[in-house]
């Protein structure tokens, strides 16, 4: 989908390029941390309770990265995030 005029969208790349490469990073990882904010208040609203710390990941990762990854994958990430955090950790 593309819903920028060609100008807008060239203005938009000067203004980004003539950036230094360590104010993009900052820019970048800004815009992660407003997101990662948006999505956890998201989860805690659709929720209709308090979650546990180990509900809120699960929940996350899901919404964040769900689809980027098989059934048999997200399940063992799932596993993996919730072992990390309650101390235990498989050995495998």
């Amino acid at each position: 989908m593309k819903d920028t005029d060609t100008a807008t969208e060239l203005a938009y790349r000067r203004t980004i390029s003539g950036l230094s490469p360590g104010r993009r990073l900052l820019m970048s990882t800004d815009m992660y941390d407003a997101a990662t904010k948006l999505v956890y208040a998201g989860i805690r609203s659709s929720a209709g309770r308090a979650l546990t710390s180990a509900e809120l990941r699960k929940e996350f990762f899901l919404r964040m990265y769900g689809r980027d990854f098989s059934t048999l994958v997200s399940e063992e990430i799932l596993r993996r995030l919730t072992a990390a955090r309650t101390g235990s950790r498989s050995v495998d």
